[in-house]
């Protein structure tokens, strides 16, 4: 792709991702996107459809960053592809995306918010066919239980601290791989 076009479309994530900080995506229009990124109008529309397109273009960015981060991480501390190191690296996805963005963001936000769950339950599930495991509950459910969980886990207690979370996070998961939840396939 042109660098120019890159550029541009640089110029106007930057400028929505800064008034999504402001105020809810419902509230901002294409106008204020443009002033913002101080671009036109027919320039932001050569780019992007509408507002729901640019935030789907932010959202496909920020996959590609935790996967990246996600592997990175695999590569790094868990090369057996181990579940219990497997599960660990998901906590730290979870609290990495949770430094970088903004509570308010995602609560503000429902297609952040679904974005990030999806991201999360598309990764259980590659992790579990990775690894050869079966539940003793429908994975979509279990996922979905733990995904929620874990969230909850993070927001549940503001006065822990990052590394109390990630410590009682690890407690957490050792159990939960310690019980019959999760299974090696038989063959």
């Amino acid at each position: 792709m042109d660098r120019r076009i890159l550029k541009t479309r640089k110029l106007i994530k930057r400028a929505f991702l800064s008034l999504l900080e402001e105020k809810p995506f419902e509230k901002i229009t294409v106008k204020e996107i443009c002033e913002r990124s101080e671009t036109g109008r027919v320039t932001f529309y050569n780019h992007y459809e509408d507002k729901n397109d640019l935030m789907d273009d932010c959202l496909r960015d920020m996959e590609i960053i935790l996967q990246e981060r996600y592997d990175e991480l695999q590569q790094e501390n868990n090369p057996d592809n181990e579940l219990e190191k497997s599960l660990r690296n998901m906590i730290e996805i979870v609290i990495w995306v949770d430094k970088k963005v903004p509570e308010e963001r995602l609560k503000q936000s429902s297609d952040m918010r679904n974005f990030y769950y999806q991201f999360v339950m598309d990764e259980m599930k590659n992790m579990e066919a990775r690894l050869g495991i079966e539940t003793r509950y429908d994975d979509k459910q279990l996922n979905g239980f733990l995904v929620m969980g874990a969230w909850g886990f993070l927001h549940g207690n503001n006065e822990l601290t990052e590394d109390q979370i990630r410590e009682y996070a690890n407690y957490l998961i050792k159990d939960l791989i310690e019980s019959n939840i999760f299974q090696k396939k038989e063959e």
